[in-house]
């Protein structure tokens, strides 16, 4: 069952056995009372799936903007991923998987290919233009 929810009105914690945020954290105005919150609201045992697109590519994503490529995001705020991570820990999750999707974003011939094997070398999977984490408290 999908659910929709502000997080700050109600301090009673979600009874989802899992929550996913998927390109929340960056349209965020202020990330650390929106974490505090979450983390507050999350029952222990609960796995959080959190994703984001790779500050990394910031940049193209501009481009892609300003060149009518893609949907205008609006406002929006990307801190690195260790930024990112330190902020979970501040406020009490535990990291259990960090990972990378999505090398080429577009579907284009061999793509498919390239999304399959890139994430598993430590020095491609970085540049994913999707960061995703598994977290629970």
């Amino acid at each position: 069952i999908y659910e929709r929810h502000n997080i700050f009105e109600s301090n009673e914690p979600f009874s989802a056995e899992y929550m996913v945020c998927t390109d929340v954290l960056e349209h965020v105005e202020d990330l650390d009372p929106f974490l505090a919150q979450l983390s507050k609201r999350t029952r222990r045992g609960t796995t959080l799936i959190i994703s984001v697109a790779n500050p990394k590519w910031e940049w193209a994503m501009d481009i892609g903007e300003k060149f009518n490529m893609k949907i205008p995001e609006g406002p929006h705020k990307r801190i690195t991923v260790e930024e990112t991570e330190m902020l979970y820990a501040k406020v009490g999750f535990k990291l259990i998987e960090r990972g990378y999707r999505f090398l080429i974003p577009k579907r284009i011939p061999g793509s498919e290919y390239v999304n399959k094997i890139f994430y598993k070398n430590k020095l491609l999977a970085p540049y994913g233009f999707t960061v995703f984490w598994v977290l629970t408290k």
